[in-house]
């Protein structure tokens, strides 16, 4: 999904691309609340991992979408 915003935000509506931004960070912490749970402990941190990776994505290209949106003002 992060890849799709990356690509189209050009293109889409930025007012959009911040909604889905908003979408995939409500996602991102109900994944977190899920893994919570898990037993695991190398599963668990696994998946952390890859939240980090995505939350890092997420920060930067909401970043750019803010920029954006400010400097259009």
């Amino acid at each position: 999904m992060l890849f799709m915003i990356e690509k189209t935000w050009h293109s889409t509506g930025r007012q959009h691309s911040q909604k889905e931004l908003e979408n995939i960070l409500i996602r991102q912490h109900e994944i977190e609340k899920e893994t919570e749970g898990i037993e695991d402990v190398f599963l668990r941190e696994y998946i952390y991992e890859q939240l980090d990776n995505i939350a890092a994505t997420r920060r930067s290209l909401s970043q750019d979408i803010r920029w954006d949106i400010e400097s259009s003002h």
